[in-house]
């Protein structure tokens, strides 16, 4: 699970929407208007993968530059049914702030499962857009068996406890998720640093230990 910038908002009317809706405190239990816009903002965002299990959601065409006008999405063939889910990393916001970006992700359909609200507050230190979350601080990953684990130099037993939970409610490690990245690696040559289109923190690490 990479670090994700979310910086870059691409659709202007999504942009001006949330910042007057900002403004006037406002809550909104949902924004149809802009749904398309704010699937494909965060999809631009992740490159295209799951936010958690780093599968790939979309073509890369489907998120190129030239897809967008400055105001919006203007590429509107993709079936968006067929891409993911939108996410909301705490649910319990889910019909106070139903659009609000910082609480938004793109994730695998398969495994977008209810997140209870004590889970969001176990892990909430380790959502991927935090300031300070990084990947190679939480966990190690095993090239043999091609599971993520907490980092072994961590000590703090709570906090172990706590990205195993991680580990566990985002499917990081199911079996479908695990079979389809050691698939992919598994095709990899990182002698000839190829460019990857998923599971990019796992053959971060991969390359890391099996590079010479």
């Amino acid at each position: 699970m990479r670090k994700i910038d979310k910086s870059i908002i691409k659709s202007n009317n999504y942009k001006k929407w949330l910042q007057k809706i900002r403004a006037k405190q406002k809550t909104h239990k949902t924004c149809s208007t802009y749904k398309v816009d704010v699937m494909m903002c965060l999809l631009y965002c992740q490159k295209g993968v799951c936010a958690y299990t780093e599968m790939r959601l979309c073509v890369p065409d489907a998120i190129n530059e030239n897809k967008w006008n400055e105001n919006e999405y203007i590429n509107r063939k993709y079936n968006l049914d067929k891409i993911g889910d939108l996410e909301h990393f705490d649910s319990s916001l889910k019909n106070i702030f139903h659009c609000e970006w910082d609480n938004l992700f793109m994730v695998f359909h398969e495994i977008n499962n209810d997140k209870s609200v004590k889970n969001i507050d176990l892990i909430k230190e380790f959502k991927p857009d935090n300031e300070k979350y990084s990947p190679e601080e939480i966990f190690d990953y095993d090239i043999n068996t091609h599971k993520f684990r907490p980092n072994s130099d961590i000590e703090d037993v709570d906090k172990i406890k706590k990205i195993n939970k991680l580990i566990e409610i985002f499917c990081i490690n199911s079996g479908f998720v695990k079979y389809e990245r050691e698939t992919f690696l598994s095709r990899v040559n990182y002698n000839k640093d190829e460019p990857i289109d998923r599971f990019y923190t796992a053959y971060n690490f991969s390359k890391k230990y099996l590079k010479p």
